[in-house]
C-alpha cells in the first residue's frame, strides 16, 4: 500500500477484526466511496452552484468512515472541505473536491491491491 495512505486506525482495524471481515468493510468504503466522491462532484457542479450546506453533510459522512478505516489523507482533504464551505469559498470548494477525487483514486486503488493480496493468500490457503 502507498506509504502515508493509512494511520494506526487501519492496523488496529486489522487486528480487530480480522482479514474476512476487513474484506468487506473495505469493500463497502470503497463502494461508499465511489458514490460519495460523484456526489460531491455534481453538487458543486459550475451551473449548478455549490450548495455548501449538503457538501457539509457529505464530508462529514465520509471524513467518519474514513478514520474508522484509517485512511488519513482522505480525512484531512473533508475536513479542508468542510473549512472551505463554513468560509463559503465555492470555488475552493469545487478544486479541494477535485483533489478529494483524485486523493479517493489512489487510495481505492492502495485498497484495491491489498483486498486482491488477501484473497491471493485465501487461495493459498485453501489449495
Amino acid at each position: 500500500m502507498g506509504d502515508g495512505v493509512f494511520d494506526d486506525n487501519f492496523l488496529s482495524l486489522k487486528e480487530d477484526a480480522g482479514e474476512e471481515l476487513l474484506a468487506e468493510i473495505l469493500t463497502l468504503y470503497i463502494s461508499d466511496g465511489e458514490e460519495t466522491v460523484g456526489s460531491l462532484a455534481k453538487l458543486c457542479e459550475p451551473a449548478d452552484g455549490c450548495d455548501l450546506e449538503e457538501v457539509q453533510k457529505l464530508v462529514h459522512r465520509f471524513k467518519g468512515s474514513s478514520l474508522n478505516v484509517g485512511v488519513a489523507q482522505i480525512c484531512e482533504c473533508c475536513m479542508d472541505i468542510r473549512r472551505l464551505c463554513v468560509e463559503e469559498k465555492k470555488e475552493e470548494v469545487r478544486d479541494k473536491i477535485a483533489s478529494l477525487g483524485q486523493t479517493f483514486g489512489r487510495t481505492k486503488a492502495d485498497l484495491e491491491a491489498y483486498l486482491e493480496s488477501i484473497s491471493r493468500r485465501k487461495r493459498k490457503k485453501a489449495t
